[in-house]
């Protein structure tokens, strides 16, 4: 229920402390999530390595925001309720037109993430794949993530193929001669690394066999690397 209210309101929640007894949640306290002080940096304007130094910047920011609400497990059953609630924010809360740019809203379900890595695969990057879906919902309110969302959540997924890639694709062909009809492949490898890489299904050889010397080529593998 805060959870809704929040995003109604114009602000992202948190859930905080969890006050258990014999194992069991009898209390529990959900707050603002720009609750807490930032931590203070020290640094030292006269050291060269300190100050060249590049910090990472991050777009959530604490104020020390004490809005929240407590509640407590009803004892014998598995109902809470609200014994405390602290309505007062000290920040500007987001408006209607920006609700996109919450932190629930820039959450990327499965489906988006999906569509972002079928992009990748085709040579499109992240950016594209964003203005892809602001194009085709309407307008970027209506999409889930923003430009960097899109662009982080690639990089992820690079990182984590990290180098094997050819090694996934090699398990791919041999998926593929298991279970399809009439299909084969042929690598080419130098100093243990995958060069070259020739694969046909059934409708290709079939093709070969009614048009002659008829081949078809991934032109965009340079693109796509």
């Amino acid at each position: 229920m805060y959870e809704v209210y929040a995003a109604k309101a114009g602000f992202d929640i948190s859930l905080s402390t969890i006050a258990r007894t014999n194992g069991l949640i009898t209390h529990r306290y959900i707050v603002c999530n720009k609750q807490g002080k930032p931590r203070p940096k020290n640094v030292d304007t006269m050291d060269n390595a300190s100050t060249s130094t590049n910090k990472r910047n991050s777009n959530h920011k604490v104020t020390g925001c004490l809005a929240c609400i407590r509640v407590k497990v009803v004892p014998g059953t598995t109902s809470f309720i609200l014994y405390e609630f602290i309505e007062e924010h000290n920040h500007g809360l987001l408006s209607i037109e920006n609700m996109d740019l919450s932190r629930r809203s820039r959450q990327l379900r499965f489906t988006d993430q999906r569509n972002i890595h079928q992009l990748n695969t085709t040579g499109f990057g992240a950016t594209i794949a964003h203005r892809v879906q602001t194009t085709l919902k309407g307008g970027h309110h209506n999409v889930r993530g923003s430009k960097t969302d899109y662009t982080n959540f690639s990089r992820d997924i690079k990182c984590f193929i990290g180098d094997k890639d050819a090694e996934m694709l090699k398990v791919m062909m041999e998926g593929h001669v298991k279970h399809l009809d009439n299909f084969s492949y042929e690598q080419v490898e130098f100093n243990h690394e995958l060069t070259a890489l020739f694969w046909a299904d059934d409708i290709c050889k079939c093709n070969y066999t009614v048009f002659g010397d008829v081949l078809a080529f991934d032109a965009t593998f340079d693109t796509n690397k």
